[in-house]
């Protein structure tokens, strides 16, 4: 599901890689899959029972032809993390449930 949110300023904490989309369809250049196997593999073990899971995509070279930056964060600050402070303002939000990473791609799908 998609809508268009109003988001106030927020702080999420988590791990970013930079990407771009003709990379993400090379398995050698490909770095989001790669994030998100360590955001769940070694992040998620530290967290406390109740998380938010957050993908956020940010700092758009220009348009989907270039690099932009892509972070697996959650709401709980912890070791090993950067903070990402989202700016208040409106935002296109996709939510979705179930097994990673198929629910990803399904999401992006529509």
């Amino acid at each position: 599901m998609k809508l268009v949110e109003i988001i106030q300023d927020q702080t999420v904490y988590g791990i970013t890689v930079r990407t771009k989309n003709s990379d993400e369809m090379s398995p050698e250049k490909a770095r989001i899959g790669k994030l998100w196997e360590s955001f769940y593999g070694e992040l998620v073990p530290k967290l406390k029972d109740s998380f938010t899971t957050y993908g956020v995509y940010s700092h758009y070279e220009s348009d989907h032809s270039e690099e932009f930056n892509v972070t697996a964060c959650t709401d709980q600050e912890f070791e090993a993390t950067e903070p990402l402070i989202l700016k208040a303002g409106k935002y296109l939000v996709f939510s979705a449930q179930g097994k990673m990473p198929a629910v990803v791609i399904e999401t992006w799908g529509n």
